[in-house]
C-alpha cells in the first residue's frame, strides 16, 4: 500500500473519528438536557404539590374553626373538628375527623347521628362562606334530627349556636321542623294546624309571646 493511500485512510479514519466524538458529545448534552428536564419537572411537581397542600391547609383552617365552633355550641368544650392532610398518588389528600378529649374518631363509622348531623350543618356553613357572593338567607328542613329529643336539653343550644353564626355572619335561618322545642327558639316561628276538612292554618308567634292568625 502506498504512502499516499495510508494517509487518505488515516485522514478518513481520523474525520470518522471525530464525527463520532460529536454525535457522542451531543448525545450527552442532549442526556444532560434531558436530566436537567426530569429535575426541573420533579420540582415543579413538588411545587405544585405543596402550593396545594398551602392552600388546603389555609382553607381546612377556616373549615376547623367553623365547624369546631358548632359542636361546642351544642356539645361543649371538649369537641373538636381536624382536618388530617396526606399525599396519595402525588396529590394532596384530606381527612376530616373529630377530637373528643383528645382522642380522634372517624366521624362517619365511629360516632353518632348527631355529632354528623352537626358536621354536615358545619360544612355546609364553610361552603356558603367561601362563595364570592353568598345569600344571607340559609334554608334548614328538618335539620338537628339525630342531635336529641326536646327533652334532652341540647335542642336550646342549637338555637344559642344558630344565633351566633347569626350574629358572626349576618346570615337568616328559616327552618322547618316539627320540634317545638327548636322552632320557639326562633325570633319568630309559625305553628300550621289543619283542621277536620284539610284546610290549613299557620299561627305566628315571636319572643314576645305575640300570636297572630294567618289563613
Amino acid at each position: 500500500m502506498n504512502s499516499t493511500k495510508f494517509r487518505n485512510m488515516a485522514v478518513a479514519l481520523r474525520t470518522e473519528k471525530e464525527l463520532l466524538d460529536v454525535q457522542l458529545s451531543v448525545a450527552s448534552i442532549a442526556r444532560s438536557a434531558v436530566d436537567v428536564r426530569k429535575d426541573y419537572l420533579e420540582e415543579a411537581r413538588q411545587f405544585v404539590s405543596q402550593v396545594g397542600i398551602d392552600t388546603q391547609q389555609s382553607i381546612s383552617t377556616q373549615i376547623e374553626d367553623l365547624v369546631t365552633l358548632v359542636l361546642q355550641g351544642v356539645y361543649g368544650d371538649t369537641y373538636s373538628f381536624v382536618a388530617e392532610h396526606s399525599i396519595k398518588n402525588n396529590r394532596p389528600n384530606i381527612a376530616f375527623r373529630v377530637k373528643k378529649n383528645d382522642i380522634v374518631f372517624n366521624p362517619k363509622t365511629e360516632m353518632g347521628g348527631g355529632i354528623l348531623d352537626l358536621v354536615g350543618f358545619g360544612l355546609r356553613m364553610a361552603l356558603w362562606s367561601f362563595l364570592s357572593d353568598p345569600s344571607r338567607v340559609m334554608i334548614l328542613d328538618e335539620p338537628f334530627r339525630f342531635v336529641g329529643s326536646p327533652e334532652s336539653g341540647l335542642v336550646p343550644k342549637i338555637s344559642e349556636m344558630l344565633n351566633t353564626l347569626h350574629e358572626i355572619t349576618g346570615i337568616q335561618f328559616i327552618i322547618v321542623t316539627h320540634n317545638s322545642v327548636l322552632a320557639e327558639g326562633a325570633d319568630k316561628y309559625f305553628t300550621v294546624h289543619q283542621d277536620v276538612h284539610g284546610v290549613s292554618s299557620a299561627v305566628s308567634s315571636d319572643y314576645t309571646g305575640e300570636t297572630a292568625r294567618t289563613g
